[in-house]
């Protein structure tokens, strides 16, 4: 077996290893409490959750994160009996589980593994039993670049395909790995099942989005696949919901909301502003995922407004205010536009 040399145990010691310090309770609780209370006079609790979720994971606060799930699911935090039910507080993990799936994309595997460990130690046992465990998402490849190329368009039109030739001229595998990331993990459970299954980028590349061999063709993507999905589905299972919905939708986060998770990480994270400022014209740009196929409710529609994409900026900084105030020292502006 092999063994950490000392001298290695201690170098990993040094640079700040851990989390950093998690906000005190109180104040914690003081500001998820403001936050929410305004979210409920716009009827956007949801998105309280997911972006709550979502900035708290970004800000690498594992602790909080799984108080967070105490906080919306009780009324006192520290008294399982004061929970508000079994259904409700499965809808809350099973949308914060999501959440903090998706943040994958946007800040990467480690906070996300720290982050959902403490939430599932947070969790009480009978919400365990309900939540689903089976895979929500299919396994088909070519599937998978179909979602995963609607949502890319969706969110980056007009600009899509410069953007994709211009990220894939970084490195060859860089589009295929985005793009089944984003049909994987970004895309609602399920999405159009009319779309092509051949998608390829066809420019002459020799390699598609699912890092194979692709056509020889040049064709814009609007040619190889349709960005109207006909039969889509993305139906979003509020957290204070009660029962009347499969199982197999719980957790699954709108369109919109898919947005909500990109800005709130992004935001949160700091330094990436050509990226931030790209997912929240997605948010925007969300107000038109009906016409794509997207399936919405009012909540969806108010956050894609200008007035709803502005709070989710401002609640996400709010709550960034209290639990990591140290984090926000604005450096120059960056040159890059990807």
């Amino acid at each position: 077996m092999t063994k950490l040399p000392s001298t290695i145990k201690q170098l990993l010691k040094l640079r700040n290893p851990n989390p950093p310090l998690q906000p005190p309770i109180p104040n914690l609780n003081g500001v998820l409490s403001s936050t929410l209370i305004d979210a409920k006079r716009k009827n956007a609790q949801t998105a309280w959750l997911v972006l709550a979720t979502c900035t708290l994971l970004t800000a690498n606060l594992p602790t909080s994160v799984g108080h967070l799930y105490s906080f919306a699911t009780r009324k006192d935090p520290a008294d399982v009996s004061t929970r508000y039910g079994l259904e409700r507080a499965v809808n809350t993990a099973a949308l914060m589980r999501e959440s903090a799936f998706k943040s994958t994309v946007f800040v990467g595997v480690p906070r996300v593994i720290l982050s959902l460990a403490e939430f599932t130690n947070a969790l009480e046992d009978d919400v365990k039993a309900r939540l689903p465990k089976t895979l929500s998402r299919t396994k088909d490849m070519d599937t998978i670049v179909a979602h995963g190329r609607i949502l890319w368009n969706s969110i980056y039109e007009p600009y899509e395909d410069k953007l994709h030739d211009k990220l894939s001229s970084c490195h060859p595998d860089f589009m295929a790995f985005i793009i089944q990331a984003y049909g994987s993990a970004l895309s609602p459970f399920s999405v159009n099942s009319d779309v092509s299954r051949g998608f390829s980028r066809g420019d002459g590349s020799g390699v598609d989005d699912r890092g194979r061999g692709g056509g020889s063709e040049p064709a814009s993507s609007s040619q190889q696949l349709s960005s109207t999905p006909s039969s889509t589905t993305s139906y979003t299972r509020s957290f204070f919901a009660g029962s009347g919905t499969s199982t197999d939708e719980r957790g699954n986060l709108s369109r919109a909301l898919t947005s909500v998770v990109g800005s709130a990480c992004l935001r949160a994270e700091g330094g990436v502003g050509p990226q931030l400022t790209s997912h929240v014209f997605g948010l925007l740009k969300a107000r038109t995922a009906e016409d794509q196929g997207y399936e919405m409710n009012e909540e969806d529609r108010w956050l894609a407004t200008d007035e709803g994409t502005e709070w989710v900026i401002k609640t996400v900084d709010s709550i960034l205010d209290v639990v990591a105030p140290a984090q926000n020292h604005p450096g120059p502006e960056t040159k890059a536009k990807l």
